[in-house]
């Protein structure tokens, strides 16, 4: 009986410390919650990625603003989201917390495409730029196989490792926290993003 207590105690500090760590799964707004997992359903990504993306670029400050201009939870810059615009029906101010996470949704669908499904080079290409990355793979500096520790930037090598590493924690967040049939539902098929 005493270690059913012991469990028990470990549990709830484990909560308590997740839930210090990682705000959006447990406290975050059920309307910004359900924008999050609409964007992901509707452009076919992970939530969860989703989720770890908006956590690295903003923590989840809607009216954030970067040095580079780039605006709200997923740091859309002017020119992306233009880009975005121009190739699909999403509209609206960019600033927008809706215009801006199915922006950036889309954006991160169209890089994992464009880079075979690889969740790794999709990241690197969202943070340092689809050209820039062909360019390292061309010029064998980075490739896939090899994880994060090739990337040659250092700000985009942190932004990866960083991202992968929370969307890896609310995976486990969802599985052993998280009692929505949804979550789990996307937690066991988080297997198709693969990190190759």
């Amino acid at each position: 009986m005493k270690w059913l207590v012991v469990v028990a105690m470990v549990a709830a500090a484990a909560l308590v410390s997740w839930n210090a760590l990682y705000p959006y799964a447990f406290n975050h707004h059920a309307r910004a919650r359900a924008l999050v997992w609409q964007a992901a359903r509707t452009m076919h990504v992970n939530p969860w990625l989703l989720t770890a993306v908006i956590e690295s670029e903003s923590h989840f400050q809607l009216n954030a603003v970067s040095s580079r201009g780039a605006v709200g939870l997923m740091q859309i810059e002017p020119s992306t989201g233009q880009w975005v615009e121009a190739r699909t029906h999403i509209t609206g101010p960019v600033a927008n917390p809706r215009t801006n996470v199915l922006i950036g949704a889309w954006y991160l669908r169209y890089l994992q495409d464009s880079f075979h499904g690889s969740v790794l080079m999709a990241l690197a290409a969202y943070n340092g730029g689809p050209a820039r990355v062909r360019q390292w793979v061309r010029n064998g500096d980075m490739r896939p196989q090899d994880g994060t520790a090739r990337i040659p930037f250092g700000e985009t090598r942190y932004f990866v490792t960083r991202v992968l590493g929370d969307y890896h924690r609310y995976l486990w967040i969802a599985k052993h926290f998280l009692a929505s049939a949804a979550s789990r539902r996307v937690t066991q098929l988080s297997g198709a993003d693969g990190l190759r």
